[in-house]
C-alpha cells in the first residue's frame, strides 16, 4: 500500500497547506505519516529509513555521532586553531533542530 511522508517548515501557511494535503491523501485512501516541523535533511532521513520506523530525534543522534566520529578522525586541533561553527538557520525549523544538536557535539566546538 502506498504511503506518503509529510514534513513542513515554520512558515505561517505550512499548517494550512499540510492539512489540505492530509485531507486529499485521506480522500484517496492513502496512508500518511505526518512528521510535523522538520528540516529537509531530516525528512530525507526519515523517508530513507522508513522501514525502521525512525523518529526525528534519531536524525539528530545519528548526525551528531557521525560529526563526532569525523572530528576524532581529523585529530586534535593545531596550536592557534579555534574550532568554530557558524550556522544560519534564519530562525526557521533548522534553528530548533540545531539547538538540540549543539550539546551533542560540544566537545568539538
Amino acid at each position: 500500500m502506498p504511503q506518503v511522508y509529510l514534513g513542513r517548515d515554520t512558515r505561517d501557511s505550512s499548517p494550512m497547506l499540510a492539512a489540505a494535503v492530509m485531507k486529499g491523501i485521506s480522500a484517496l485512501g492513502v496512508q500518511y505519516i505526518d512528521y510535523g516541523e522538520v528540516t529537509t535533511p531530516q525528512l530525507h532521513y526519515l523517508v530513507a529509513n522508513h522501514e525502521d520506523s525512525p523518529k526525528a530525534a534519531d536524525y539528530i543522534e545519528n548526525f551528531s555521532t557521525a560529526f563526532n566520529s569525523f572530528c576524532e578522525l581529523a585529530g586534535p586541533a593545531k596550536e592557534g586553531y579555534e574550532p568554530n561553527i557558524c550556522v544560519d538557520c534564519a530562525n526557521g525549523v533548522g534553528y530548533e533542530v540545531f539547538k538540540k544538536f549543539i550539546p551533542k557535539i560540544i566537545a568539538y566546538v
